[in-house]
């Protein structure tokens, strides 16, 4: 059996997601969080980059709103957080909130 651990369900979630299945991949992250299995930076990439191409901006917007109200040094919002959201925002046409975000 495999270990269920931040980096087995970093994977999947990433897995999921390019697999086209964005709601899959953001139950197995919030999911995370009820199991106990820490959420890095990583977990909240996979899951960002799911939602971009799943074409789901709002809730990737979210997922940056709600990682910037942890107060755990290990969770940065880094570069590829911004790329996605922003991303998954041009794709939508939401144009006005990916400039909010980056200004």
């Amino acid at each position: 059996q495999v270990d269920r651990d931040t980096q087995t369900y970093s994977s999947v979630v990433r897995a999921t997601g390019q697999g086209g299945e964005w709601k899959q991949a953001l139950h197995l992250f919030r999911e995370m969080a009820h199991v106990h299995v820490e959420r890095d930076t990583m977990a909240y990439i996979a899951v960002v980059e799911a939602c971009r191409h799943g074409g789901e901006w709002t809730q990737a917007l979210q997922l940056i709103r709600e990682m910037g109200s942890i107060a755990t040094c290990w969770v940065d919002r880094d570069r590829c957080m911004y790329n996605g959201v922003v991303s998954a925002c041009e794709q939508s046409g939401a144009w006005e909130l990916a400039f909010e975000l980056v200004c």
